[in-house]
C-alpha cells in the first residue's frame, strides 16, 4: 500500500470535494490536513485512477459531506468531521469515536507534540484508535486537578494522556498534581515538574479537547474540580460549557481562568496552537458546542449528525449575521 492509499479513503473524498466543488488551492487544503502541498498535488493527480473521481465525487456519505461543508462555511473551521448515526442513534457515541479515531490516526503526523485534556468521549476517541509508530511524537496532559475527591468511575487526565501516546508508541509529559488545598495552587504552579510539562503547552502543534456542560456528574464534577454549589453557580453566570476546564458564555465570551483546584492550559494559549480538535456527541451539548465555537479557539471539530444539524440550526452570534467571524481558518 503506496502513503496515498494509506492516507484514507474517507480523507481522499474529502480532498476531492474541496478541490473540485469547494475550489480550495492545493495550499488551503495541505494547510487543513496538516501535510505538505506537495503531498496533496500527488493526491489530487492520483484521484481519478483510485476511482474516487470521475465526473462526480464517488464514496462516502453525501449527507454527512454536506454537513461537514456547512459547519466548515458557518464557523470558519479547517474541517468537521460528521459520523452518521441516524439510523442507529442508540450507537452515536461509539460512531462517533471510531470516525473520530480514523480521522486523528492520518491527521497526526509524526515529530509532532500533541495535547490532550479530559473527557469521557475524548477517551473513548483515544481507545477507539489503532496503534501506530510515531516514536517522534510527544503527548503532553494539558489538564490536571489539586488535592480532589474524585469519583471512582472517572477516567483520570493521565490516564487519557498515557494511552495516546501508548497508540503512537511516543513518550507522554504528565502534569502531576500533587495533593494540595487550592490556597497552595500557586506553591503547585511553581513546581518544576508542573511547571516543565505547562511550559510546553506552547510547543504543542495539536491540541485534543472536549467540550463539557458544566451540569452534576459531568467531567469537571467527576473530577473534583468543582461541587455541585460551584456548577449552580457557573450556570447562573452564564456559563455555556467547558474546554480543557475553561469556562465561556454562549456568545464565546472567556469566564477567566480554570476552576480554583484545576491547574492546566488557558484559553489564550489554546488559541496559539495550531490545530486544537473538538469532540462531542449528543443534542444536549449543542449550546456548550455552540458557545466553544465562538470562542475561535476551536479548527477542528468532530461530532455526531444529529448534534450537527442541532448547531446549523442555532441562530447567528447576536449583532451578527453568522459566527464565521469566529473561525481561525476563514
Amino acid at each position: 500500500m503506496n502513503d496515498i492509499e494509506q492516507f484514507g479513503r474517507e480523507n481522499l473524498v474529502k480532498i476531492a470535494n474541496w478541490y473540485y466543488v469547494s475550489g480550495m488551492t492545493q495550499e488551503q487544503i495541505a494547510v487543513k490536513l496538516n501535510c505538505s502541498r506537495q503531498r496533496i498535488n500527488r493526491i489530487i493527480k492520483s484521484l481519478v485512477d483510485l476511482g474516487v473521481v470521475t465526473i462526480q465525487i464517488n464514496g462516502g456519505d453525501s449527507g454527512c459531506l454536506a454537513l461537514e461543508d456547512a459547519l466548515e462555511r458557518r464557523f470558519g473551521l479547517c474541517r468537521a468531521v460528521v459520523a452518521g448515526v441516524d439510523a442507529y442513534p442508540e450507537q452515536s457515541s461509539l460512531e462517533l469515536c471510531k470516525k473520530g479515531a480514523r480521522y486523528l490516526e492520518t491527521f497526526i503526523a509524526n515529530r509532532q507534540t500533541v495535547g490532550i485534556s479530559c473527557g469521557s468521549t475524548l477517551s473513548q476517541l483515544v481507545a477507539c484508535m489503532r496503534t501506530q509508530v510515531k516514536s517522534l511524537c510527544q503527548v503532553v496532559q494539558l489538564v490536571g486537578t489539586l488535592n480532589t475527591r474524585r469519583q471512582a468511575n472517572v477516567i483520570r487526565p493521565d490516564t487519557t494522556a498515557r494511552l495516546l501516546a501508548k497508540k503512537l508508541s511516543c513518550g507522554c509529559s504528565l502534569l502531576y498534581a500533587p495533593g494540595l488545598s487550592s490556597a497552595g495552587r500557586e506553591e503547585a504552579l511553581s513546581l518544576p515538574d508542573i511547571r516543565r510539562t505547562m511550559d510546553s503547552f506552547a510547543t504543542c502543534d495539536i491540541a485534543l479537547v472536549g467540550i463539557g456542560r458544566l451540569v452534576p456528574g459531568c467531567a469537571v464534577h467527576k473530577l473534583g474540580a468543582a461541587d455541585e454549589e460551584e456548577l449552580a453557580q457557573a450556570a447562573q453566570g452564564n456559563c455555556a460549557g467547558e474546554v480543557a476546564l475553561n469556562r465561556y458564555t454562549l456568545e464565546g465570551k472567556g469566564l477567566g481562568p480554570a476552576f480554583d483546584r484545576a491547574i492546566g492550559v488557558d484559553m489564550e494559549t489554546l488559541k496559539h496552537i495550531p490545530y486544537v480538535i473538538a469532540v462531542a456527541g449528543g443534542l444536549c451539548k449543542a449550546d456548550a458546542v455552540l458557545g466553544a465555537l465562538r470562542t475561535g479557539c476551536i479548527d477542528v471539530l468532530i461530532v455526531d449528525s444529529l448534534l450537527a444539524r442541532k448547531l446549523l440550526e442555532k441562530p447567528g452570534t447576536p449583532g451578527s449575521e453568522a459566527d464565521g467571524q469566529h473561525g481561525r481558518c476563514l
